[in-house]
């Protein structure tokens, strides 16, 4: 997807379950919160537009034990494994990165045959 995402970054959740809450003015959602927005690459829709070296910015979907996965725009999540996060050693990747995060990423591989991206945060 191209389209832009606006992101509500202390909640995870959207602007639209907020305001249908009946204890929430705009006001007090202004003042709670940050709303920042974000885009994919529109250059990038399909594996096939992913190239080695590439740096994209990404939303980051999950985070395991083995790393994170990152979407990029295309139909499958990129992961950056632990050692990918940081240049210095990482325990947990939880200490590096969290849920919706917006990040950017460096394309390493794209195997096509098993629709796996492989994705670096060290840029």
């Amino acid at each position: 997807s191209t389209s832009s995402y606006f992101m509500l970054r202390k909640f995870g959740t959207s602007i639209l379950s907020l305001l249908n809450h009946p204890k929430m003015s705009i006001f007090s959602i202004r003042l709670l919160c940050e709303v920042e927005e974000f885009s994919f690459d529109p250059s990038v829709q399909t594996l096939d537009d992913l190239h080695e070296g590439m740096v994209l910015p990404g939303i980051v979907t999950n985070v395991t034990n083995f790393g994170a996965f990152v979407d990029v725009g295309v139909h499958e999540d990129g992961l950056v494994h632990v050692s990918q996060l940081s240049d210095k050693y990482v325990s947990s990747p939880a200490e590096v990165v969290r849920l919706h995060q917006h990040v950017q990423v460096r394309v390493m591989e794209v195997d096509r045959s098993r629709k796996r991206i492989s994705l670096s945060m060290l840029l």
